[in-house]
């Protein structure tokens, strides 16, 4: 078991509505999703290092999937049955009220990083690369809201050695 694995295992678990994909699915949990985003963020970090524009366009994806996985884990923690809807503009209405839901709305710039991008336009062109700067800046952003919302759901910290990311100024 990797160190950001049992750092995420946890014996709480959300026992509120079942997953989207049936009745007999487990419990939702909500640490998996804290902790992937974590994943996702890091991997973001290392991408956006290189400066190349190709790699910032995955780095964007990275992104867009660890904001995501942040507002499902809120979802979840309110009761709310997550389903497998990848657009966050889709998935932040309930939590309006929420007070991290204006940090979140912003990451919508990057849903179509994981949707509708993936793909080329039918003339073969490709969907534009984000500006660097402005996504190492969302980067620093994001790992603020991922820390708050582990705080905010009483989750446990992964240890040094799963969150080691790159040491950001």
């Amino acid at each position: 078991m990797s160190t950001l694995t049992a750092a995420c295992s946890t014996e709480r678990h959300f026992d509120g509505p079942r997953r989207a994909r049936g009745a007999g699915a487990p419990p939702q949990g909500i640490c998996w999703t804290p902790c992937a985003a974590l994943r996702d963020i890091k991997s973001a970090e290392t991408l956006v290092d290189t400066r190349d524009p190709d790699q910032a366009f995955t780095a964007a994806y990275l992104v867009q999937q660890a904001a995501e996985k942040i507002a499902k884990a809120l979802l979840a923690n309110m009761g709310h049955l997550v389903t497998k809807e990848h657009r966050l503009a889709f998935n932040l209405p309930p939590l309006e009220a929420d007070p991290q839901a204006p940090d979140l709305k912003h990451f919508t710039r990057y849903d179509a990083y994981a949707t509708t991008a993936r793909y080329p336009y039918p003339n073969g062109d490709l969907f534009p690369s984000p500006n660097i700067d402005e996504l190492d800046a969302d980067i620093r952003s994001l790992r603020a809201l991922y820390t708050s919302t582990l705080t905010r759901l009483g989750l446990p910290d992964p240890p040094a050695a799963a969150r080691s990311g790159r040491s950001r100024p």
